[in-house]
């Protein structure tokens, strides 16, 4: 198992500009945290089962909001 907390002052979010239409670079200070799991069996000589889950979440610094899926992964 693994425990992260992790910030960064030039963090980088994709932010649609409605005018263009198109994708903008954000750059504003992140804080990112989160855990990781994996678990291992062996069934046989042949055969190995092995399951992982991580989850994480993360917040822009400046105006406290939430990341969205574009910058961090779902679970």
């Amino acid at each position: 198992m693994a425990i992260f907390y992790s910030t960064n002052n030039f963090g980088g979010n994709l932010i649609t500009d409605e005018l263009t239409e198109t994708y903008q670079l954000e750059r504003k200070p992140q804080k990112v945290w989160g855990y990781e799991a994996a678990i291992n069996f062996t069934v046989s000589d042949n055969i190995d089962l092995g399951f992982s889950y991580s989850w994480l979440e993360g917040k822009k610094t400046e105006g406290d909001i939430y990341l969205d899926g574009n910058s961090i992964n779902p679970p």
